[in-house]
């Protein structure tokens, strides 16, 4: 039993296939069609799945409302969501600037 893994520190995650410059379009989509199967069917991924589908499940009135302002924004103003994420991560640079060592990754293993 030396030198051989345990059955247990093995990945439940499925190997990264990467196609040949020289292969067709074709079977490279065959091969992220067949990664993301793989991905879907691991450990990973079904509980990743079950996560979403509880979030919808028990979604309460203010996600439901944040959604929906979400969609309503979305359809009027045209690139909303790249806007909001624009303002969002200037928002945190200013915070970083604020108190650097706060998001450093000494503090966040302290905390």
């Amino acid at each position: 039993m030396a030198g051989q893994p345990s059955p247990l520190l093995k990945t439940s995650f499925p190997q990264r296939v990467s196609a040949a410059p020289s292969q067709s379009a074709r079977t490279k989509k065959k091969l992220i069609r067949r990664t993301d199967r793989d991905f879907l069917h691991s450990n990973y991924g079904l509980v990743a799945g079950v996560k979403m589908l509880n979030f919808f499940r028990f979604l309460g009135e203010t996600g439901l409302i944040v959604i929906g302002i979400l969609v309503l924004a979305s359809v009027f103003v045209q690139n909303f969501l790249v806007l909001l994420s624009l303002y969002l991560r200037r928002f945190t640079g200013i915070c970083f600037l604020i108190e650097p060592r706060a998001h450093s990754p000494r503090a966040r293993a302290l905390h």
